[in-house]
């Protein structure tokens, strides 16, 4: 169930749950795609396939990880999405939401599977930096996960558990949510199905203003 009772911090995906960069990330995957003369892929396949590893994501959707090295691709694919980055806007209500839950007491964190110095520099040009207590990204652009940061980021908030609430819009998001003991909610809007969320995960929202209204109202 969920438990709004006692949440003292939200802890928040940045990709495709606070920024709206879904077409940027296809756009990205489809030049890495080019490379092996691939056709292009859809948002809606993107979608059913995108997961964490990124490197097990690219073979599922027929990349060839061996041949091309995988530090090549990734360069490819972060040479285009870091140029533009910048430009996608936020998800609705994003920055009136996390406004909200400062006004009551209610640490804001982000955690995300891009890189730290990369993240920093998108939450300054979103302008909401300023209303972020504390950042976790990674420090190397393989994108396998976010679990190490994800326990040093709970260690930081002092092991919280369910005083915790993460909001994510991928599996990957549920599973350190759930290994750090925290509550999860998930957001359908970003880079993965409502169908496979709702199929592994009871709390599946469609935007970040239903999760609001849901847990703070």
């Amino acid at each position: 169930m969920k438990d709004s009772t006692a949440i003292k911090h939200v802890i928040f995906d940045w990709n495709g749950t606070l920024v709206d960069d879904l077409a940027l990330a296809v756009k990205g995957l489809n030049a890495v795609r080019e490379l092996q003369t691939l056709p292009p892929l859809d948002a809606k396949r993107y979608r059913e396939h995108f997961g964490f590893p990124i490197q097990s994501f690219y073979q599922a959707v027929g990349i060839d990880c061996e041949s091309g090295r995988f530090d090549d691709l990734i360069h490819t694919y972060l040479s285009i999405f870091n140029s533009e980055i910048n430009q996608c806007p936020l998800h609705q209500g994003a920055v009136d939401i996390i406004s909200m839950l400062r006004r009551t007491g209610v640490s804001i964190s982000v955690l995300s599977a891009s890189q730290h110095e990369t993240l920093q520099n998108n939450l300054a040009s979103a302008g909401i930096d300023h209303l972020v207590d504390h950042v976790f990204g990674l420090t190397n652009t393989q994108a396998k996960g976010k679990q190490g940061i994800a326990e040093e980021l709970d260690s930081v908030l002092g092991n919280p558990g369910t005083a915790a609430l993460m909001i994510g819009d991928t599996d990957h998001d549920i599973d350190v949510a759930h290994a750090c003991g925290w509550q999860m909610a998930s957001v359908s809007h970003g880079h993965q199905t409502h169908e496979r969320l709702s199929a592994i995960h009871p709390f599946v929202f469609g935007d970040l203003s239903s999760v609001y209204r849901a847990y703070f109202r």
